[in-house]
């Protein structure tokens, strides 16, 4: 088969592409298997697992918080009810 100058010209420069996706790729590999990479990794792993340990004491925080504003409003109509009665008596 035998080209002419602009088909190869083409050729030419579909290789020089070619070439540049391969450099691409060894370098995405490299730092895919890189230690820094896996540090980072390993530091977002700690990380996630402080805010899931972070969230579940906000969590715990907000149930006791709407557990104790039950109690305070059970007290409140408790003494607004015998302040009724001793006022009645």
């Amino acid at each position: 088969m035998k080209l002419d100058k602009a088909g190869q010209a083409a050729l030419f420069a579909l290789s020089e592409v070619d070439m540049e996706i391969s450099r691409i790729r060894r370098e995405i590999a490299s730092h895919v298997d890189s230690k820094e990479l896996a540090q980072f990794r390993a530091e977002l792993s700690v990380a996630a697992g402080e805010v899931i340990e972070a969230r579940t004491k906000v969590e715990s925080l907000s149930l006791a918080q709407r557990r104790a504003d039950d109690d305070i409003q059970l007290v409140d109509i408790k003494i607004k009810r015998d302040r009724e009665r001793l006022l009645t008596t």
